[in-house]
């Protein structure tokens, strides 16, 4: 390990690789710091190099005819997102739902569990290297970007909404569009404009803030090194027990069962995506297990242990 390592608590991307190159002795590029952490097996975090505004929020499920009630919807770079082949109005979507009212500003280094457009930030990098189709954006993520503050509490950066300018989208539209259409711009364009006097010193200004529409050109990922770090140890750790490896069927049983005990407790869906409901100062199952005093391990190890049922 380079002397300066021990100086640094985070890596760029591409510091990243060559740190882990060196660890493990085998060839690392960006593409496998970016796979690792789309496949869960990195935490990624990002570098707020200017101060953003955000919201404290929870994650939880929300029909499909109640999320396009929110005027985030309708903003001119998220049109589409929601209505599409795959909408349905009763179909539950994850939702980051604002705990309050507060605007809180945040900066510097803030870790992502990948939930929301970052995920789709980074897909793009990934594909970008390696020459594939970039992500169209209408992957079912969470709006915004979602990081961890400290305590693993959930954050979704924010963006003061031009209001003028999303009337002008919203006009036009109406101006070229049937009857039936025309009665709903009304009312869309209603709502912006109430809100058009709002400023951002003003009380209620967190109306005018909505989750964040794009990735901010002042943004960039990052690792810490301490993730980097327990990956080596995780990388090293498969080598030396790959001789005492359990068998399949045992690894097999232990998962059903771990399995089995979510559905009981919670349900079947629960039990088949038991990561977004554990990863989250929030998350229902680490609020449960912490609030009994017991240890919560992390959605992408358990993630793990159920991938093994066959």
């Amino acid at each position: 390990m380079s002397k300066l390592d021990h100086l640094r608590t985070w890596l760029s991307l591409e510091e990243s690789a060559g740190y882990l190159e060196r660890m493990i002795g085998e060839r690392v590029t960006i593409i496998d710091i970016l796979r690792f952490a789309l496949d869960g097996h990195l935490t990624l975090s990002i570098n707020l190099q200017s101060p953003k505004v955000a919201k404290s929020v929870s994650i939880c499920k929300l029909e499909m005819k109640v999320a396009a009630q929110c005027k985030e919807v309708y903003v001119y770079n998220n049109w589409n997102l929601y209505i599409d082949e795959t909408f349905s109005p009763n179909r539950p979507i994850d939702f980051a739902m604002p705990i309050t009212n507060d605007l809180t500003k945040l900066s510097g280094i803030l870790d992502t569990p990948l939930l929301g457009i970052e995920r789709v930030h980074a897909e793009g990098q990934y594909c970008a290297c390696l020459g594939l189709p970039k992500p169209s954006g209408k992957q079912e993520v969470m709006r915004g970007i979602i990081v961890y503050r400290a305590h693993l509490e959930l954050f979704q950066l924010q963006e003061f909404i031009d209001v003028d300018s999303e009337l002008e989208h919203l006009r036009t539209a109406s101006s070229i569009a049937d009857e039936v259409s025309q009665v709903a711009c009304k009312q869309i364009i209603s709502m912006f404009e109430s809100i058009k006097s709002i400023n951002v010193w003003d009380k209620n200004a967190y109306q005018r803030y909505i989750p964040i529409t794009k990735f901010p050109d002042d943004v960039y990922f990052v690792v810490r090194k301490k993730y980097l770090d327990e990956l080596v140890e995780t990388l090293n750790s498969a080598l030396t027990t790959e001789r005492t490896k359990q068998s399949k069927k045992t690894q097999n049983s232990q998962a059903r069962f771990i399995k089995s005990l979510l559905t009981l407790m919670y349900d079947e869906e629960i039990a088949s995506n038991p990561r977004k409901h554990i990863d989250g100062k929030m998350a229902q199952i680490r609020t449960d297990l912490e609030s009994k005093g017991l240890h919560c391990p992390s959605g992408m190890t358990v993630e793990k242990w159920l991938s093994d049922i066959d």
